[in-house]
């Protein structure tokens, strides 16, 4: 998963916007409802599906016997996402950020991101769209590296 992550660039992509949003984000407090969440992800045209009992969204696709999956949870003014694959009983993936930390790390075995596992930062509705389509995005290259590498 690492390495595959690795192809496209996953972890400097996820420092990067980090460092851009963090910078504009600043300490203004954006409270997105439920209905506007659900808006915002379904404008990447991903499928997400609200679990109340998770409270979270989540986006999953099948190819081949595995299933690649997406989830979106919401604190004000923060969004994390998580990435994984099963295939059975076997999960793989996690946490952008630790998934980024990882990728990074397994050519720089030093880095140490501060915070250690940062979360993508919005100040108003205009970021929460660019956090989530720039998810949705690391999502879709994920998907479609994995099923050219895996499945080819």
């Amino acid at each position: 998963m690492i390495e595959l992550a690795g192809r496209i660039n996953f972890g400097r992509r996820y420092y990067e916007r980090l460092a851009s949003l963090d910078e504009r984000a600043g300490r203004q407090g954006h409270h997105p409802d439920r209905a506007e969440l659900a808006a915002v992800l379904a404008e990447t045209g991903l499928d997400f599906v609200y679990s109340a009992r998770e409270c979270f969204f989540e986006h999953a696709e099948t190819h081949g016997g595995f299933e690649i999956v997406m989830t979106a949870s919401f604190r004000t003014s923060s969004a994390e996402f998580m990435l994984y694959v099963t295939a059975g009983d076997v999960v793989a993936g996690g946490p952008y950020p630790r998934l980024a930390r990882q990728v990074v790390q397994a050519v720089d075995p030093d880095f140490t991101p501060e915070p250690f596992s940062p979360k993508l930062p919005f100040a108003n509705a205009e970021q929460l769209r660019e956090c989530v389509r720039f998810a949705a995005a690391l999502f879709e290259d994920f998907r479609d590296e994995f099923i050219n590498k895996t499945l080819g």
